[in-house]
């Protein structure tokens, strides 16, 4: 789902939404592990600088036996949690499902049979899951992030532990390199799914507008027949 800027009413009206966080916004995304069903909740920060060439990535780490749980107040998220150098990470799995060889396209249904390794560097799978997340925070490279700290990296996420997809097959000496930053030939596994305005949730003095309480939805995601 994208939406193009614009002026207006909907524009005040949807910006007003993200900065109170009355948007519920939805992705689904392919992971080489079954993620845990729930709440995910971690502290990232980005790596520190090492002076190479490899493209620093956002760290996860657990919460301290000190924190607090996320109460479900979205509103509260930035107010409530603080911890210097670090931001909170909330997101909500809320589906898990075996991902059919017969339902997947068909880049992605040759690795799960093994047709298209072409290196050892390369895996095959006979499991992948199609997952479907509640984005509560909206930090950086978040899902991405988050997955790869619980053992669940997505399909084609090479900058995150995640195996290499590409368009057009075989990858060369420099894309075997990890991590490394996605390039215009990878495919990555993510989509940004379906956006829903909260209507029932703006207190505001920005008059109504007809598109609250609606939910903009993307179509069937790339890697799906």
């Amino acid at each position: 789902v994208m939406f193009a800027h614009g002026g207006g009413a909907f524009a005040s009206r949807f910006h007003e939404a993200l900065r109170k966080r009355r948007v519920r916004k939805t992705y689904r995304c392919v992971s080489e592990s079954p993620p845990p069903l729930g709440v995910l909740e971690h502290w990232t920060r980005q790596e520190a600088k090492t002076g190479g060439t490899t493209p620093r990535r956002h760290e996860m780490f657990p919460l301290r036996p000190e924190d607090a749980r996320w109460s479900g107040d979205a509103e509260a998220l930035e107010t409530t949690f603080s911890r210097e150098g670090f931001k909170r990470c909330v997101l909500r799995v809320t589906r898990v499902d075996a991902l059919a060889r017969d339902d997947a396209a068909p880049e992605v249904a040759s690795r799960m049979d093994g047709a298209d390794v072409s290196s050892t560097r390369e895996k095959a799978f006979h499991d992948l899951f199609e997952c479907e997340v509640e984005l509560v925070t909206g930090r950086t490279h978040q899902i991405r992030a988050q997955f790869a700290a619980v053992g669940a990296p997505l399909l084609g996420d090479v900058l995150y532990g995640g195996s290499s997809l590409r368009v057009g097959g075989e990858a060369n000496a420099e894309t075997h390199q990890m991590p490394r930053a996605l390039d215009e030939d990878d495919r990555l596994c993510l989509q940004s799914a379906a956006m829903t305005i909260d209507k029932d949730r703006i207190d505001s003095t920005t008059p109504p507008h007809e598109t609250d309480g609606r939910t903009f939805e993307a179509g069937k995601p790339w890697w799906r027949r």
